[in-house]
């Protein structure tokens, strides 16, 4: 397995952005009928969006000449972070297989609570960076929204 380099990392930050918009876009179109729900969703979904753009930024301030991080996995590094677990068997969608408004809410606090570890280990990787860390602390905020939402669903 290759070294994963920190341009694969970031890269891999802005595909779980994109697949997260995707995921809470489904989420809030399944529960339309309860809109405080919905309302939730369609307000993450639009900032996944938002975070894209800031991991994309990141990704353009890499060096070409990006080596790798030494003593990375890609499989480890993924395994490390449980992100994997979040997605469909040979997908890049996230699993969806939920019948209620409670378990999608759980399913998303949990894929946060897991997004913002993953975005932790990226930034052990890069080292300090305030755009990363705005993230980080975005996600931490994420969960907040989400365990308030299911404290009323």
């Amino acid at each position: 397995m290759d070294a994963l380099t920190v341009r694969g990392a970031l890269e891999l930050a802005v595909m779980t952005e994109q697949t997260g918009e995707r995921f809470y876009r489904r989420l809030a179109s399944r529960f339309a009928q309860t809109p405080e729900v919905a309302k939730v969703f369609d307000m993450l979904a639009k900032e996944e969006v938002g975070h894209e753009a800031q991991f994309k930024k990141l990704v353009a301030q890499i060096d070409a000449e990006d080596r790798g991080i030494p003593n990375y996995d890609y499989q480890a590094f993924l395994k490390a972070t449980a992100i994997t677990e979040f997605f469909k068997p040979n997908s890049e969608e996230l699993r969806d297989d939920l019948s209620t408004a409670k378990e999608a809410l759980e399913r998303a606090i949990a894929f946060e609570k897991t997004t913002k570890e993953f975005y932790e280990k990226v930034m052990e990787t890069t080292g300090p960076n305030k755009l990363l860390q705005e993230l980080v602390d975005e996600e931490a905020r994420h969960v907040e929204t989400l365990t308030k939402a299911l404290s009323k669903a």
